[in-house]
């Protein structure tokens, strides 16, 4: 049974304040009623995973290992896979949470040194996360379209 929109919660994981901003306006303005919480690193994510419960979860992929606020020594250094650890930690601790991916940047380093378009990143993570990822979105400050496609996503999963 999917959760109404009078109990939705939502983890936005997300770093850079500009984009996080315009995520919460976008929350504010289509869905008043949830409620929502933010993780700006991946251990921060892991520990609201681990301690609140949610409805859906929006996921950048790079992100710090720590908060910046926290360490203020640096955070650590941004991972261009670091949403793919998050999903990996939901895959095993919250098989029942669904995810999108919202991401600002076209390709992506990998571990191997070799980049990944937009495209490639979404079928591969389609096919490791078939349970909880539900879509990668392309997030441009200077396009609506993101918003329009999150919007017909949230409401698919979330409103009765």
């Amino acid at each position: 049974m999917m959760p109404t929109t009078n109990n939705a919660s939502i983890l936005i994981v997300e770093d850079e304040e500009p984009k996080l901003n315009a995520i919460r306006a976008f929350l504010i303005d289509e869905f008043p009623a949830f409620e929502f919480r933010v993780a700006k690193s991946l251990t921060s994510a892991i520990s609201e995973l681990t301690h609140h419960s949610f409805s859906f979860c929006l996921i950048d992929m790079s992100i710090p290992s720590y908060d910046f606020e926290v360490d203020k020594s640096g955070g650590g250094q941004p991972q261009a896979e670091g949403g793919t650890d998050i999903l990996r930690f939901m895959e095993s601790e919250c098989p029942d949470l669904k995810a999108a991916v919202l991401t600002q940047y076209n390709e992506f380093a990998t571990l191997d040194g070799s980049v990944l378009s937009i495209e490639d990143l979404r079928e591969n993570l389609t096919k490791e996360f078939p349970d909880n990822l539900l879509a990668v979105i392309y997030y441009s400050g200077q396009k609506a379209s993101w918003r329009s496609e999150l919007k017909t996503l949230m409401e698919g999963q979330l409103i009765d």
